[in-house]
C-alpha cells in the first residue's frame, strides 16, 4: 500500500488507525516528504513493516526509540534492522536523519550516511522558510558552494548574526518576515557576491551601511517594512532594483 497525504505539525494518533487495527504486519509504503512534520506518533509502533518517507519536514525531535527496537527490523525495507546488526550507527537514523544531521533522501542508507552540512559540498540552494528555526548557530561552516539561503517566516529576532555575514559566496538571502532587530553592521560589505538581499517586514533600526554601496553585483534590496533611519544612500544609485 503506497499513501500520501499533507499534514502539518505532529503526525496524529489515528494515522493510519484502519490499517492498524486490521493487519499491522502488512508492507505500508507512507511518503510524507515536503510537510510540516514536527514529531512522530507513538502509535506508528504498531506497524511492523513499514516504509516512511519523511525528507524535507519540520521535524525537531529525535525518532522515538521505540520505532528502531528489534520488533521494526523490517521498517524501510529492513534497513533498520541492518544498521543495528552493524553494530556502530544509531538504527533510528535509518528512519529519519537526527537534527542537525541530513542528506539527500532524510535518512541513513547503505550508500549515504548523514552528515553535518559543511559535507554536502555541493549544496547550492537551502530553503528552510516557514520553519521553527530560530538561530543561525555555525552557519558560518556552509559549504563554499552555497549560493541560495531562504530563512523568510522562521522564528528569528535580535540582531541578524555575525555568521551570517561571513557567507561571502552567498548571491540571494530572503530574512524577510521574522523579527530582526539591531543595526545592518559593516560586515555586510563583507558579501561580495551578493546581488539580492530580502529583509524586509522586521524590525531592523539605524542607517543603511554605507559599505552596502560596494557590492558590485547587488541588484535588489528590500528592505522595506523596518525602522530605518537617515537618507538613501548616493552609494545605492547605481543599483536599478533597490526596493524603497
Amino acid at each position: 500500500m503506497c499513501w500520501r497525504k499533507r499534514i502539518q505539525r505532529a503526525i496524529p494518533d489515528e494515522f493510519l488507525k484502519s490499517i492498524r487495527e486490521e493487519d499491522p504486519s502488512v508492507e505500508v509504503v507512507v511518503d510524507l516528504s515536503d510537510n510540516f512534520i514536527t514529531d512522530l506518533s507513538s502509535s506508528l509502533t504498531t506497524f511492523t513493516n513499514m516504509n516512511l518517507v519523511l525528507v524535507d519536514n519540520d521535524t525537531t525531535s529525535p525518532v522515538p526509540e521505540e520505532l528502531c527496537d528489534t520488533d521494526h527490523n523490517g521498517w524501510v525495507a529492513g534497513m533498520v534492522g541492518q544498521v543495528r546488526n552493524g553494530g556502530a550507527l544509531n538504527a533510528c537514523d535509518a528512519i529519519l536523519c537526527p537534527p542537525g544531521l541530513h542528506n539527500k533522501d532524510g535518512r541513513l542508507s547503505i550508500t549515504r550516511g548523514c552528515d553535518r552540512i559543511e559535507k554536502a559540498t555541493h549544496l547550492k540552494t537551502l530553503h528552510l522558510s516557514s520553519t521553527l528555526i530560530d538561530n543561525m548557530e555555525d552557519a558560518d561552516n556552509a559549504p563554499d558552494s552555497l549560493i541560495n539561503l531562504h530563512l523568510a517566516e522562521c522564528q528569528f529576532k535580535d540582531e541578524i548574526p555575525p555568521e551570517f555575514y561571513k557567507l561571502s559566496n552567498l548571491q540571494i538571502a530572503y530574512l524577510n518576515f521574522n523579527r530582526f532587530s539591531g543595526t545592518l553592521p559593516e560586515a555586510i560589505g563583507q558579501m561580495t557576491n551578493l546581488e539580492e538581499f530580502w529583509a524586509y517586514n522586521n524590525d531592523v533600526t539605524g542607517p543603511i551601511p554605507e559599505q552596502l554601496g560596494s557590492l558590485t553585483y547587488l541588484t535588489v534590496l528590500a528592505l522595506d517594512e523596518n525602522k530605518l533611519s537617515g537618507c538613501i544612500l548616493t552609494e545605492l544609485e547605481q543599483f536599478s532594483a533597490t526596493e524603497p
